[in-house]
């Protein structure tokens, strides 16, 4: 924990140090599905291999909407070990807010674990859909603890939700502050309850 907070570093790579010291523990359960740190940055990996290939990188914004599954959150590490930003999207809000949302952030990809609802078609974006088959591989780019890991929207009080840029060295100072201020430790479960497009929810 000391080194986090001495040393800027991006969240996927805070990650794949707990699954280098503890591969085997559950990092992620919904349900009956449980993925371990291991499972978790293994599948991260591979998806990152199969997001660089349609075109992610850094600089690009990948959306994400899928339902709240461990393979949610290999998806989301997996954007990032890409070294694109994800764009996290409800399946319970209307599409129309969420294509709005993908087209301003001029996000190329989608990734799903299913096919995508109506009212997507004005969406000019590359669908990656993680139910079909493909061949796991390993794959991690250069990526900056000062490049944006991933783009939030407000809830739109103005009238038009708004794109918010957030780096990774800000979510891991998060992460370091809330372990010290809540005394966390590997023993300790977190619910997650916030909508995946809440920031709370990262």
């Amino acid at each position: 924990q000391s080194t986090i907070a001495a040393k800027p570093q991006c969240v996927h790579q805070v990650v794949s140090a707990q699954a280098r010291r503890t591969p085997d523990a559950v990092a992620v359960e919904a349900g009956d599905s449980t993925l371990t740190y291991r499972e978790l940055d293994d599948r991260a990996s591979a998806i990152a291999s199969r997001l660089v290939k349609a075109g992610a990188g850094t600089g690009t914004v990948v959306a994400v909407l899928m339902e709240r599954t461990p393979d949610l959150v290999a998806a989301m590490l997996g954007v990032l070990k890409s070294g694109a930003a994800f764009l996290p999207l409800d399946p319970r809000q209307p599409a129309a807010r969420n294509t709005l949302n993908v087209n301003d952030a001029d996000a190329k990809i989608v990734v799903t674990d299913r096919p995508l609802p109506s009212g997507w078609d004005a969406v000019a974006a590359t669908v990656v859909n993680l139910s079909e088959s493909w061949s796991p591989a390993v794959y991690q780019a250069a990526v900056s603890p000062s490049d944006v890991a991933y783009v939030l929207y407000t809830s739109g009080s103005t009238g038009r939700p708004k794109g918010v840029l957030v780096e990774h060295r800000s979510v891991v100072n998060l992460m370091w502050a809330m372990l010290r201020e809540f005394d966390l430790s590997g023993s300790d479960t977190v619910l997650s309850v916030a909508s995946v497009s809440f920031d709370l929810a990262v």
